[in-house]
């Protein structure tokens, strides 16, 4: 099966797995950025000055778990979508499934549109 994930011919089971890896990889990293939000947290002068940064890293983390649960999905993503509840970044993936139906170029997000 590695040498069908190398050549670019991957088997249901071997592109799930490999999601699958990918999925965990990207939910420590949604635990690293909430322990850290977590130990700024416990400072009460910078949670009053940064109060809206810690926010950020908040969404940060709902957005990185969101990702890796899509990840982790079998089938179709468009019904993979209703399991998403963040509004935003389901209107996104759905806006770039419309494109990649119809053009298959890849869709390229607004860098500077979060949520």
């Amino acid at each position: 099966m590695a040498e069908l994930l190398h050549s670019g011919f991957s088997t249901v089971v071997g592109d799930h797995s490999v999601r699958s890896v990918i999925a965990n990889e990207i939910l420590t990293a949604r635990r690293l950025i909430e322990t850290l939000g977590a130990e700024l947290c416990r400072d009460p002068a910078i949670t009053a000055r940064h109060g809206e940064a810690l926010q950020q890293l908040d969404l940060a983390a709902q957005l990185i778990e969101q990702a890796a649960r899509l990840l982790r999905m079998e089938g179709d993503m468009a019904r993979a979508l209703d399991a998403v509840t963040l509004e935003a970044m389901r209107a996104r993936i759905a806006s770039a499934l419309a494109i990649a139906d119809h053009d298959p170029a890849p869709a390229v997000a607004q860098e500077d549109e979060f949520w």
